[in-house]
């Protein structure tokens, strides 16, 4: 493996404008821009120099049990150089991609290179330019607003089916560097125009026929050579290599641990082949390629593009016969050729257009893989989302669902790549109820969003795969960014650090409050924000650089950084809606503010308006998501979830006395609108985790009149939840803000005897880590499954 210069290449990628330059006449058959491009963006001026880059690095390495010893040392290494991103430690290595300015870059490689278990030969530094964010989403879904250390089993997991298989010590392939990589495919494709008549599949492209559909490109040695994508499918919808003659294997994957299984289905084209395999900097390609050699001798030659495409596109800037764009996991989303345009392989799911990049971040309604949406299609469909309500758009469907479709519809022949797809989520295409995973829509609390929430609940994703589809949803209402200034002394004896920021540090101790909060799940109501700017994904990730420093000010945040909350103050909703208006413009920057002053109580009392849009967003989100079973909501979620649930029940109650009037007095009934879910089966369960009564009068009268909730529901709540006192920020550092007596009240809005489930805990304000709580809802999930099973048994195999 090649080991990179870091320093002296970002010099050059500076001072040239882009990666380093290929030697003369090394252009592959790639090529610029052509009818395959995509559109030319409007003209304007360039974007100005940036000191920012990001780092990408991997070593498989055997760390020997000191794992969390060596995550402690990245969480200080990190927080002192003021670096953001997602590192993972493994007992078999580590894996980082991280941001921060051109000096910190080169501080954190070196001293990476000291690090008495990471130090010596065989770490590729991949170092790259960094301008900005291609939009919010992509800075918000990267996990770069912070720093995550994450201490995991396996570096990369390859699932159940590889795990005590695919050792990249003892079997990974042989690794090419891109120059090698290049003459290799060079060769093939030569042979392959020679021979035409007998050339194998085409230009091998997007996952086509696949190595069966020919004899393939052709080494030197007449050997035939198939071309294996390590990568998911969302990933090589805009970018792959295209080599005539040479077939390109694209497993189509939704996530990395279903290779195996794809693997092992195409063993029969792959068998006596020269296997060259790719991916984004190398690390996939390790275990892939020692998982495929160790199915016997038939498999021995198996090689990988050292350093992945990031590698190669270096080595090749008009981007050689890689076509299209590499997706990246950092805020870029994604990079290109630095000379001339890429030819564009990626259209719009809508509409067909060419286009390459995420930044709508738009997902598939049926299994929320990320789909290409072209900005006037965007633009569209978020108008078509705004208020007032209308009927949504339709979902939209990825690439991987409407081929699964094709392949069960009886009508056009199904693809190879349909013959590869999985049909374990069959139940979000409208098939039998009886064998799908319950579906649950998930309420962020006041203060946080559904990025945030999903980060946080990942004990809970772990524990509910085989129980439930987890579906994370914004609230409506726009919140400004909140800080708490604190004078020198104050509160907790000695200076308070405001981080200078985004990810420059957390909250020293005693700083404490919905700042972490917002990101780590302990959301409170009122508080502080800093540490979202920070962003620290757990208490203490980010080391204390800027200890000692007095808060008097905001730091800074990168741009479009949103909190969100299904319910606000008149003040808060005045403002919510115009910046609601000034985002869908594309004008809005959140505003930073002093916290409010008053008790926490008084905050939570207040929070009482904006039900009509939040109303109008989830059943937006129930019908784009359909089928949905239940709720999970959390906090401020909680308390909008049980108001749902009471509009089903009291929609219900009146659609029964309708029916009693018609039998009565017979002629034209009256509608039944606004249902909570039009044309569903209903909520069937809710998990309420935390939660509180709705303050808003009218969801007290509405409660009071609809009577208990007749629906089973779990109920997780701590005793450490008590509101401080006057000027307490809540949610952090001190038990939470939301009182035990606040969450039985809510709990006593369900009926007993429709199965309600009560879970007390000595904790505070907080999502369910343990064990024994974490347990519980999977019980509760299960036991909710199990009814609708045998329901769905008693009455013909239909959902009830």
């Amino acid at each position: 493996m090649a080991t990179g210069a870091p320093p002296a290449a970002m010099q050059r990628l500076q001072a040239a404008g882009g990666p380093e330059q290929a030697p003369p006449g090394s252009s592959g058959a790639g090529g610029a821009g052509g009818a395959g491009s995509c559109p030319p963006a409007e003209a304007g001026p360039p974007p100005p120099p940036s000191d920012e880059a990001v780092l990408l690095y991997y070593k498989y390495v055997p760390l020997s049990g000191r794992e969390a010893e060596v995550a402690a040392w990245y969480r200080a290494l990190c927080g002192s150089l003021r670096q953001t991103g997602r590192i993972r430690v493994a007992a078999d290595g580590v894996n980082a991609t991280v941001g921060g300015s051109a000096d910190s870059i080169d501080a954190h490689i070196a001293a990476v290179r000291a690090h008495p278990l990471l130090a010596g030969a065989g770490i590729d530094f991949k170092v790259a330019p960094c301008s900005g964010p291609l939009s919010s989403g992509t800075l918000e879904e990267s996990g770069f607003l912070g720093l995550r250390v994450a201490v995991c089993k396996e570096l990369v997991s390859l699932g159940a089916a590889a795990q005590s298989a695919a050792d990249p010590f003892a079997n990974g392939g042989r690794h090419l560097s891109p120059h090698e990589f290049h003459e290799m495919l060079q060769r093939a494709a030569r042979r392959g125009d020679r021979e035409a008549a007998g050339g194998g599949d085409g230009d091998g492209a997007g996952g086509g026929d696949g190595p069966e559909g020919g004899g393939g490109g052709d080494g030197a040695d007449g050997k035939p050579i198939v071309l294996v994508d390590a990568r998911n499918a969302y990933e090589t919808e805009i970018g792959r290599f295209e080599v005539p003659g040479v077939p390109l294997l694209d497993p189509r994957t939704r996530s990395y641990s279903e290779l195996p299984a794809r693997l092992d289905a195409r063993e029969a084209a792959l068998a006596g082949r020269r296997i060259l395999m790719y991916c984004t900097g190398g690390v996939r390609c390790e275990r892939a390629s020692a998982y495929v050699r160790e199915k016997g001798a038939a498999f021995d030659e198996v090689y990988q593009l050292s350093g992945g495409v990031q590698r190669y596109l270096e080595a090749f800037p008009d981007g050689g016969f890689f076509a299209g764009r590499l997706f990246v996991y950092d805020p870029r989303g994604s990079m290109g050729p630095s000379q001339g345009a890429p030819r564009c392989v990626g259209r719009c799911i809508a509409c067909g257009t060419p286009h390459d990049d995420y930044a709508a971040r738009a997902r598939c309604g049926a299994c929320r893989q990320l789909v290409v949406l072209c900005p006037p299609c965007a633009a569209a469909r978020a108008a078509a989302e705004a208020p007032p309500p209308a009927p949504p758009p339709p979902p939209l469907t990825c690439a991987l669902c409407r081929e699964r479709r094709r392949a069960g519809g009886g009508g056009a022949a199904a693809g190879p790549a349909a013959a590869w797809e999985r049909s374990d989520r069959s139940e979000a295409e409208g098939g039998p109820a009886e064998g799908r995973r319950l579906r649950v829509l998930c309420l962020h609390g006041f203060r946080q969003d559904a990025h945030q929430f999903k980060a946080r609940a990942k004990a809970l994703c772990r524990a509910l795969e085989d129980e439930a589809d987890l579906i994370f949803i914004d609230a409506p209402h726009l919140l400004p960014l909140r800080f708490r200034p604190r004078e020198e002394g104050a509160a907790t004896g000695g200076p308070t650090a405001l981080p200078a920021a985004a990810g420059a540090a957390p909250l020293p101790p005693g700083g404490g409050s919905e700042a972490a909060a917002g990101v780590d799940g302990r959301t409170g109501h009122g508080g502080d924000d800093a540490a979202a700017a920070a962003a620290a994904a757990a208490a203490g990730e980010a080391g204390d650089a800027d200890a000692g420093a007095p808060r008097t000010a905001a730091p800074k945040l990168p741009p479009c950084v949103h909190k969100r909350a299904w319910l606000v103050s008149t003040e808060l909703l005045e403002r919510s809606a115009a910046w609601r208006a000034e985002v869908a413009a594309g004008m809005h920057r959140p505003q930073w503010e002093p916290a409010p002053g008053g008790s926490e109580a008084q905050q939570l009392d207040a929070q009482s308006e904006g039900w009509d849009d939040s109303l109008a967003a989830l059943r937006s989100a129930l019908d784009a998501h359909a089928p949905i079973d239940g709720l999970l909501g959390f906090s401020q979620g909680a308390a909008a979830a049980a108001v749902l649930c009471a509009q089903q029940q009291q929609q219900r109650q009146q659609q029964q006395q309708q029916q009693q009037q018609q039998q009565q007095h017979p002629g034209p009934g009256a509608s039944g609108g606004g249902e909570v879910l039009r044309g569903g089966p209903g909520l069937c369960f809710a998990v309420l985790i935390s939660g509180f009564l709705s303050p808003s009068p009218e969801h007290r009268q509405l409660l009071e009149s609809a009577g208990p909730i007749r629906l089973p529901s779990l109920h997780v709540f701590g005793s450490r939840g008590a509101i401080s006192g006057t000027g307490s920020s809540g949610g952090g550092g001190g038990g939470g803000c939301i009182p035990p007596e606040l969450s039985e009240a809510l709990a006593g809005a369900f009926d007993p005897a429709s199965g309600r489930a009560i879970v007390r805990h000595g904790g505070g304000h907080d999502l369910p880590r343990t064990k024994p709580l974490v347990g519980a809802v999977r019980d509760f999930l299960a036991a909710q499954r199990a009814a609708r099973l045998g329901a769905a048994s008693g009455s013909g195999g239909g959902p009830h």
